[in-house]
């Protein structure tokens, strides 16, 4: 009875819209530093539970990323009922944080490495503008039902993603004129 009213709590915190202001889950859950929500029968017993997510590559902040990228990482202690996507947030026309792109969700290796490829940063007049890669940690029930679009400019992300638990920030390099595929989590 428990799982059934954690899927419920986790469908209704995707469907209905959420604000700043909404307080934390309590009574029925637990949020963690890294925005996912949690049922109580699933939170970590130790006090010291912490998400470590990292994006290796590209490996600094403000570099330049090929057109067609390759994004990789790792993560630890990633609650079974989370999963990783991987976000992109393109640059608006005053080069600040614009429109988000759902791309990919992401394999996790059993070594806790994940990577994605075939990632298109723009076209060919966004040379040289700046790009965010996101790593969002969301409830797996929650996001079920989402399909990736690398097309589809987000004004806002769909509930449960509520703060990245990694960025990086980059700047799209060269255009190569040949198409990037389709993003995969190999």
């Amino acid at each position: 009875m428990a799982a059934i009213a954690a899927v419920v709590i986790a469908l209704l915190n995707w469907l209905l819209p959420q604000s700043a202001n909404d307080p934390p889950p309590s009574a029925s859950g637990l949020q963690t530093s890294t925005g996912v929500s949690l049922p109580t029968s699933a939170a970590p017993s130790s006090p010291l539970y912490s998400l470590s997510v990292t994006i290796d590559e590209p490996s600094t902040d403000g570099m330049d990323v090929p057109h067609c990228s390759t994004v990789k990482g790792t993560v630890k202690e990633l609650p079974s009922q989370a999963m990783l996507w991987l976000v992109i947030e393109g640059p608006n026309d005053d080069q600040n944080k614009g429109d988000f792109f759902l791309i990919a969700a992401l394999r996790i290796r059993v070594d806790g490495s994940w990577s994605a490829v075939n990632i298109s940063l723009g076209d060919q007049l966004e040379t040289g503008r700046p790009f965010w890669f996101q790593v969002y940690a969301v409830d797996r029930t929650a996001t079920s039902v989402l399909t990736p679009d690398p097309n589809a400019n987000l004004k806002t992300l769909p509930a449960g993603f509520n703060k990245p638990a990694v960025e990086r920030a980059v700047r799209r390099g060269v255009y190569n004129i040949d198409q990037c595929g389709t993003p995969l989590s190999p």
